[in-house]
This record gives C-alpha cells, structure tokens and sequence, in this order.
C-alpha cells in the first residue's frame, strides 16, 4: 500500500506507525550490530580493546553521516517526485544516489587503508591503543563501499513502499552479524579484525539482498542509463546535510568526549563513556527511526501542498519520541547495572560508569525531539532551519561545555553536558517552529 492509500485508508497515526515501525526496527537492528561488537570484544578480548572501538567510532560514524547525506536527500527527492507521479525522475535519482556511493565507497577505502596509522593516532590512540585501533579499522574499511551502499538501499526501498522488507533484511544481517561475531571472537580467537570482519560481513550481505529487490521488474525503482552529472547531486546533496550533521555530530561528540575524558579519567573514563555511547546509540536511533519514517510522508504531502496533514503528522511524531525518551531515562536507571554488566565485569569500572550514565541519561528525554524537529525541516527541503538545529546540538554546544565546565565546576560536569546541549537547542527549535508557522499563515493570507 502506497502513502496516498494508507493514509486515506488508515490515517496519519496508523500510518506514521506502518513507516516507523520498520525504520525503528531497522535501526535497533542496526544498533545491534555495534552493541553485539561490545559486548563480544569486551567480554571476549578485554576493556583496552573496547575502548579501541570507541576510538575508531567518529570514524564509522563520518562515513556513514555521508551516507545518510546522500540517502536523506534522495529520498526526500524521489517521495516528492512520486507524489508527482514523476517516475522518470525518480529513476534517474536513484541512480545517480548508488554510482556516487559507489564511487565513494572506493576512495575512502584507498586513503583509509593507505593512511590508516596517521588516521589511527589523529583519532586518539597512543601506545599500546594504537595497534588495536589500526587493527579494526584497518579490517572495517575493506567493507566501506558496502556499509555506504546498504544503508542507502534500505532508505530507498522503503521510499518505494516497502518498510517490511527493509526489516526483514535488515534482521536476517543481524543474525549474521551475531553468528559471525560468536565464531570470529570467541571459537577462533580472532580480536578486534574478527568483530570488524563480523560487521562487515553482515553488511555485504544486507546489501547484496537489497539490490536484489529493485533489479525485480515490478520495483518502481530501477536502474536507468544516464549520463552521470554530479550538478544532479547537489540536491540531493543540500537536502541530506541537515541529517548528516546530526550523525557526524555523535562521531564528533564521541571524538570530543574522549580527549577530554582521556586527560581527566584516563582509561577508565573511556571505557565508561564506550557503554554510555552504546546505550545512548540505541535510543537515538530510536528517535532517527521515527524520523525516517515520517519524512517520506512529510515530503509526499508537501508535494501535494496537504498542510494540515503534514502539520498532525509532526506533532504524532513529537509525542512518540517524548514517550520513548521518558521511558528510556527511567528503564536506565532501574536497569544501569545490569545493561553494564553485558559488557565488563569489573565492580569498580561498573559503579564508575553506572554513576556516569545517570549524569547522562537527562538528555534522552530531550534529545528526540530536536531530531525530529530537525528531520522536519529536513522532509520540508527547508536545509538551513535543519541544519542549524544539527549544528547547535552537536558541533557548536557540546564541545563548548566539554572544555568550560570541568574548569568552572570540577570533571564530574562532563557527564551532564549532552544534557545542557539538548535543552538549550530544544529552545531555539520551540523558536524555529513558531517562526515557521507564522511564515505558513502568512503565505496562505497573501494566496487566498
């Protein structure tokens, strides 16, 4: 079914929960995949080499911002062009969306590998953290063309109106992941290169299986000979960096918060801030699941100008992240402990990191809804309200506490500060939507 038919059929409330159910799952699943590599790498190879992940992590997530770039964008594109009817035009994009991932795919898997000590060390690793970092990224990479391409593949097919594929898949690569992660850590004792190659195994094939679906001749998305121009990219490209902001934001708050927690907690600080990123991962991307579901629709009904539909939608969606972050702030405090001791085993390095979380946890209540908001304005094309409110949450406000607060109060000020940041980007967003609104009555006087 459709957009168009379920929400006739169905309405705004059924149908933002037909697209976010599976986004949401997706993104569990894929959450999965990162949170199953901790656990293994730290029950299995030790906490040194936990920490090692965390370190490579801005890393994964630049690259995979890059691919939420180019995918939001197209998505955004081709939902509009199909509530137009454009098929054509849809094609087109979608293609020219896979060959550019392709192509930059390669190229960061050649530089990467090439420089894969310069690019270790310049993430933090010193000593004897700095094998074990050039040990998973230099095996993570090889699978970089695939991690870019089955990300995009599993937005587009749900583009096509198709969410329950994209979730079964995405589940099937999962169990793989898993397996492979049993067998390549703990039966044959392969470390850091084991975990890379179980995640990067998993990816192939969830893209493999993906492209599988649109190169079926009932997909509405197809392949079409082009003459490939990159001027076709750049809106896909402009449309996508409001919501690649906010993943480049959690590799660059990550890469922040380990040099400060390094220079004042040392190994233990990071290693508690690894299992905080972990839980904290897993409910944003909660909130990015919910957001993904609701952008297609957000953007096919502003192709047929429905505001008030659209308006109903983003307050449904509001609401839902509001629930999930209440209750994940609360389930975290009942549960710390034992969500902890998934991953070390230590009673120090437990109590030290339980302690941290609660100081953390403030901003899952907050956090989904500047995503949301963000997403908003990203499904609207209007890019510079989106990026703004990326820009505020994740490059500008926290790196700014991270290097105030320990001076003016004492370390433990680090742990509060995702918190301080979500709320004070939640004000200019509460800003940023009246502005909004009072822009849409004012067109709909100057029309009528």
């Amino acid at each position: 079914m459709n957009i168009n038919l379920s929400l006739k059929n169905r309405g705004v409330k059924v149908t933002l929960f037909r697209y976010a159910f599976p986004s949401v799952l997706s993104m569990w699943i894929f959450s999965f995949y990162s949170i199953v590599d901790g656990i293994f790498v730290g029950r299995g190879v030790g906490p040194e080499a936990l920490a090692a992940v965390n370190l490579s992590m801005p890393f994964i997530n630049f690259t995979f911002a890059l691919s939420i770039m180019t995918s939001i964008g197209a998505s955004t594109l081709i939902s509009s062009s199909l509530g137009k009817n454009d098929i054509k035009s849809s094609r087109e994009l979608f293609t020219h969306t896979l060959i550019f991932l392709g192509g930059l795919g390669v190229v960061i898997c050649g530089l990467g590998i090439i420089f894969k000590y310069e690019l270790a060390y310049f993430l933090g690793a010193r000593g004897e953290m700095l094998p074990l970092v050039v040990e998973y990224l230099g095996t993570i990479l090889f699978f970089n063309t695939f991690y870019l391409l089955s990300y995009a593949l599993e937005v587009l097919i749900k583009v096509e109106g198709k969410p329950g594929v994209a979730m079964a898949v995405v589940a099937v690569a999962a169990v793989t992941n898993i397996i492979l992660d049993y067998i390549l850590v703990i039966v044959f004792p392969m470390g850091l290169r084991g975990a890379a190659i179980a995640t990067g195994s998993a990816q192939l094939i969830q893209g493999i299986i993906l492209l599988s679906f649109f190169m079926k001749k009932k997909s509405v998305l197809k392949f079409e000979k082009i003459k490939f121009r990159f001027k076709k990219l750049i809106p896909i490209l402009k449309i996508g960096i409001p919501d690649s902001i906010t993943e480049f934001s959690v590799g660059f708050t990550i890469f922040i918060f380990n040099k400060v927690l390094f220079k004042h907690y040392g190994l233990q600080g990071l290693t508690a801030f690894t299992i905080i990123g972990y839980i904290n991962s897993f409910i944003l991307m909660t909130m990015l699941g919910i957001t993904q579901g609701m952008q297609p629709i957000v953007s096919f009904l502003n192709g047929q100008n429905n505001n008030r539909l659209k308006n109903k939608l983003f307050r449904t969606a509001l609401k839902s992240v509001l629930i999930i972050g209440v209750t994940s702030a609360i389930f975290v405090y009942l549960s710390g402990r034992h969500i902890i001791s998934l991953f070390i085993s230590d009673r120090e390095n437990i109590y030290f990191t339980l302690k941290a979380l609660y100081l953390f946890s403030p901003a899952f209540i907050i956090g989904g809804m500047n995503i949301v908001t963000s997403g908003y304005f990203t499904a609207l094309e209007d890019t510079r309200r989106a990026a703004l409110l990326s820009l505020l949450r994740g490059i500008i406000f926290v790196p700014f506490f991270l290097l105030l607060l320990p001076l003016l109060v004492e370390r433990w000020a680090i742990w509060p500060v995702a918190f301080i940041s979500e709320l004070l980007t939640l004000v200019v967003a509460i800003k940023l939507i009246k502005n909004k609104n009072f822009e849409g009555k004012k067109m709909i006087i100057q029309n009528s």
